[in-house]
């Protein structure tokens, strides 16, 4: 029976990505740790570790990159989990003044919370599950976590997909030891964004008159015809146009 570690507590969605993995296998058991080195280093007999190191909002967790590098670790495969938040709670949305949850989850859910509870504290937690489990004994308050969270820590839902983006995704790997071979048999290639930068140089002009104006007009419209006709140095490429 495989082990898997992960980090956060039970209800978090490191947890929910772990077992989602797990359900290749007939028979698992995820150890939950609160170190990064624990997890990379396979502590407690672990034979995977399995960590987050990609969103799609913030780009990649440098953190977790470097130990891994300095560490020696192997990916093995990946888990690409779509995160879901939901606001869940005791009490009614109404009566809702203080929000725990982890700070991205925060920051992802700003435009809901600065609609619907705009007056409500917002407290940082350890964890998406932390924030649930600090909501399930404080009176008034909620938490921005997964219907796994709600389910574990006996809290209603009181709003579902609040996240600014609905397509926000976490990727996550679980990591071997340093064993270049099953490295190498369990790696996979995917595709790149590339990113394209538009350059725009501008040139100052001190306009005195309204000859000056048209003059400097009429000179920018000839450069965009010579442009738009494939000639001179502003020449766009051939079959890109100049109409919608």
């Amino acid at each position: 029976m495989p082990r898997i570690a992960t980090l956060g507590t039970e209800g978090s969605f490191s947890e929910e990505a772990a077992a989602e993995y797990g359900n290749r296998f007939r028979e698992v058991k995820i150890l939950l740790m609160d170190d990064l080195e624990d997890i990379i280093g396979l502590a407690q007999g672990a034979d995977l570790g399995l960590l987050a190191i990609e969103n799609s909002l913030e780009g990649s967790i440098a953190l977790t990159l470097d130990l891994m590098k300095e560490m020696k670790s192997v990916i093995c495969d990946e888990v690409v989990l779509r995160i879901r938040h939901s606001l869940v709670g005791s009490s009614d949305l109404g009566s809702v003044g203080k929000v725990f949850s982890h700070p991205a989850a925060l920051a992802q859910c700003r435009r809901f919370l600065k609609k619907k509870l705009p007056h409500a504290e917002l407290v940082v937690a350890s964890s998406t599950a932390q924030g649930a489990r600090l909501a399930s004994v404080e009176p008034r308050s909620a938490a921005i976590a997964s219907l796994r969270a709600a389910r574990i820590y006996g809290l209603k839902v009181l709003a579902e997909d609040i996240q600014d983006q609905d397509t926000y995704t976490t990727r996550k790997v679980p990591l071997l030891g340093d064993i270049p071979l099953l490295g190498w048999l369990f790696k996979s290639t995917s595709s790149q964004r590339t990113r394209t930068n538009l350059v725009i140089m501008l040139t100052p002009r001190i306009i005195k008159t309204g000859e000056d104006m048209a003059e400097v007009s009429r000179q920018q419209r000839e450069r965009f015809d010579k442009a738009a006709a494939g000639d001179g140095p502003f020449a766009l490429p051939a079959g890109s146009g100049t109409g919608p």
